[in-house]
C-alpha cells in the first residue's frame, strides 16, 4: 500500500511498504533538471550533483565514501531532464544511518571551491567520453533538432561554459531549487512506517521552504530541424525525430504499444524489414519519452555510411504503411504480452518502484499502479494503435553522426 506525508517543510513523503523484501529502497528527489535550467544555469543540476558527494559540512568526501561502503548497499544519484536524484538501497537495519547520510550530502553539501574547480574537470571528461559515443549523442543532437528551449540543451551541459562557471553560480542554483517544498522522499521495501516517519522528520525538519519549480511550458516542439555531425566513425548513426505525447496523456499506452510494434522487438516492423531482409543495419529500434507538456518518438539505425538513404526511406515506408493500413490482430497481441510482460518484470524490482514513485510524482503529482497499467494495456484495439502513429508524419527532425558527406 502506497501513502503519502507532508512534513511541515512542505517535504513531501511517499513510502510503499513490502514485508516479503529483504531490503529497502530510500531516495531523495529534487525538481532540479535540465528542463529547468535557463541557457545561462545549463549543467548545474548535474554538476550539483556531483557536488554532493564531494564533502558536506561534517564529512569530507573520504568519509563519505568509507560510510556509504559501511552500508554495504547501493548508494548513487541520478539527473535528468526533470529532475535530480539521490538514492540507496541497503538492509532494513541499515535504513536509519542510510537517511542521515542521505539527508547529509543533499541538506549539507561542502561546495567548497577546491572541488569545484576539480569537479569542473571531471565533467568535461564526462562530456568528452559522450560525445566519443556516438551512439549516445545522436539522441543530444535529436533533441536539439527537434526541441525550441530547455529540451534541446544537454543534461551535462556545454563544455566550455562548464570550465567557466564560477562557484556562486552553484551555490545560487542550489538556493533556488534545494529547498524543501521542491523536493520529496521515497522509501519502498521492508522497513516499519512509523520508525521511518520519524527518522525523515528528524534528519528534514530543518530543511527550509523556498519556492517550487514549474516545468516550463516554452519547451516546445519547434519547426524541425535536420543537424549533421561529421565524425570519423564506422558507422553512421541517424535519429528520426517525431512528436509524442506528454506525461499523463492517456494515449502512452497506445505510443508504448505502437514503439514496440514498429521498432520494439526481434519481430518489430523495422527489425525484420531493415535488419533480416534487407540487412541494411545491425542495429535499428524506436523509442518514446514524455515530459510535462510534451513528449517525442524516435527511431534511431546505425549503419554503413553507403547504406544511411536505403535506411532512412525503409524508415519512412514502414511508416507510411502503417499509417495507411493499420496493424493486424496478431501484431497488436504480441505487442500487449510483451509491454504487460516488461511493465511485470520491471514492478518486481524494488529500485524500480521507488523510482516509478519519484519520478511520477515529481511530475503528475500522482501515481498509476500496476494493475491500472495492465488494465489499460488490455483495453487497447487496432484504431487506437493507428491513431496513435498518426503523430509519427513529415516533416520529420533528423539528426546524423558519421562519416556521410551532408
Amino acid at each position: 500500500m502506497i501513502k503519502r506525508y507532508s512534513l511541515p517543510n512542505g517535504l513531501g513523503v511517499i513510502l510503499e511498504t513490502d514485508k516479503q523484501s529483504y531490503s529497502a529502497a530510500v531516495s531523495v528527489w529534487v525538481k532540479a533538471g535540465s528542463v529547468l535550467e535557463s541557457k545561462a544555469e545549463n549543467g548545474l543540476s548535474h554538476f550539483m550533483e556531483h557536488m554532493a558527494f564531494k564533502g558536506t559540512t561534517t564529512r569530507d568526501a573520504k568519509q563519505l565514501a568509507k560510510q556509504m561502503d559501511a552500508l554495504g548497499g547501493q548508494v548513487n544519484a541520478a539527473t535528468s531532464r526533470t529532475s535530480t536524484v539521490y538514492y540507496a538501497r541497503v538492509l532494513p537495519d541499515e535504513l536509519k544511518p542510510c537517511i542521515e547520510l542521505l539527508s547529509d550530502i543533499v541538506l549539507n553539501p561542502a561546495l567548497d571551491n577546491e572541488s569545484f574547480q576539480k569537479e569542473k574537470q571531471v565533467i568535461a571528461e564526462e562530456i568528452a567520453m559522450v560525445e566519443d559515443s556516438p551512439e549516445e549523442s545522436v539522441f543530444d543532437l535529436i533533441n536539439k533538432a527537434l526541441y525550441k528551449g530547455s529540451l534541446s540543451e544537454t543534461i551535462l551541459g556545454e563544455k566550455d561554459a562548464l570550465l567557466n562557471y564560477k562557484r556562486k553560480a552553484l551555490v545560487d542554483f542550489r538556493d533556488k531549487y534545494y529547498v524543501a517544498n521542491n523536493a520529496l522522499v521515497v522509501v519502498a521495501g521492508n522497513f516499519d512506517e512509523e520508525e521511518i516517519i520519524k527518522q525523515i522528520e528528524g534528519y528534514f525538519s530543518s530543511w527550509k521552504s523556498g519556492k517550487e519549480a514549474l516545468y516550463p511550458k516554452n519547451a516546445y516542439l519547434l519547426e524541425p530541424k535536420k543537424l549533421y555531425v561529421k565524425k570519423d566513425t564506422e558507422q553512421t548513426h541517424l535519429c528520426l525525430g517525431f512528436k509524442g505525447v506528454a506525461e499523463g496523456d492517456e494515449r502512452i499506452y497506445a505510443v508504448s504499444l505502437l514503439s514496440t510494434i514498429l521498432g520494439g522487438g526481434l519481430s518489430s516492423r523495422l527489425f525484420q524489414s531493415i535488419r533480416e531482409e534487407h540487412a541494411l543495419a545491425y542495429q535499428v529500434y524506436s523509442s518514446y519519452t514524455s515530459y510535462p507538456y510534451i513528449g517525442d518518438f524516435i527511431v534511431y539505425a546505425a549503419c554503413k555510411p553507403e547504406n544511411l538513404h536505403k535506411v532512412e526511406a525503409e524508415i519512412h515506408k514502414q511508416i507510411k504503411n502503417l499509417k495507411a493500413k493499420g496493424i493486424t490482430q496478431e501484431e497488436l497481441d504480441y505487442a500487449k504480452i510483451q509491454v504487460k510482460t516488461a511493465l511485470v518484470i520491471a514492478n518486481e524490482s524494488l529500485m524500480h518502484r521507488m523510482h516509478d514513485l519519484g519520478e511520477q510524482e515529481m511530475s503528475l503529482k500522482k501515481h498509476v499502479g500496476l494493475p491500472e497499467m495492465l488494465k489499460k494495456t488490455d483495453a487497447l484495439t487496432k484504431e487506437d494503435i493507428q491513431a496513435a502513429a498518426e503523430l509519427l508524419y513529415m516533416p520529420c527532425a533528423k539528426a546524423i553522426i558519421g562519416p556521410t558527406e551532408e
